[in-house]
């Protein structure tokens, strides 16, 4: 039987060698600090760099896709694999810190599903995107706002927690592979009846 840990943390990976290690090992730190049992999983998604060598002994599962699959297929693939009481997905750059963390445990105890959100009030972001960028993310969410009913001011941020059994729930449904999946994951849950809180973070 796999063992149980208290949190999983899946990232998703592609050509990643060069940012992922100062991830890995900044929650590392903070599964120390905070007393946390932690399973991290690195889902490749095909990289063609060194991002296995370069993850080598920092992770509890590395999980290997021969082909170039999407972010959605990759963490779900992680998300199914976990073996956590909580799992969380993160990007492999940090752009979403594991130090925002706190803020969703707090929530998930009162909901089974808590996001972060870069435009709900009360977040900072530090690093601007471009103004491409920045509008198409916004005119991205306001779409998803008013063709699929979502309350949430921010549906892309790659932060997001769950308890093991909405993560089950949801990820056995999911079908998109690439762009949206986060979008499907919300809308899924919105279906099950599973509440979400959005969280603001730095």
């Amino acid at each position: 039987m796999p063992k149980k840990y208290d949190l999983s943390v899946v990232i998703p990976a592609y050509n990643e060698s060069q940012r992922i290690v100062p991830t890995l090992t900044s929650i590392q730190k903070f599964a120390s600090t905070h007393h946390l049992d932690c399973e991290i999983i690195v889902v490749d998604d095909g990289s063609t760099d060194a991002t296995e060598a370069a993850v080598s002994g920092l992770v509890q599962q590395y999980i290997k896709q021969k082909l170039n699959m999407g972010k959605g297929a990759a963490i779900r693939r992680g998300m199914l694999a976990a073996n956590g009481k909580l799992i969380l997905f993160m990007d492999a750059d940090s752009s979403a810190p594991i130090t925002e963390l706190p803020a969703l445990l707090t929530a998930l105890e009162e909901v089974p599903i808590a996001i972060g959100s870069r435009h709900a009030e009360g977040s900072v972001v530090h690093i601007q995107q471009s103004l491409m960028r920045q509008f198409i993310s916004y005119a991205g969410n306001q779409i998803f706002r008013l063709v699929l009913g979502l309350p949430y001011a921010d549906t892309q941020c790659g932060f997001k927690l769950f308890t093991r059994q909405a993560a089950q729930e949801i990820f056995q449904q999911t079908l998109i592979d690439r762009w949206g999946f986060d979008v499907e994951v919300l809308t899924i849950a919105r279906i099950l009846g599973l509440p979400v809180r959005e969280v603001p973070i730095q």
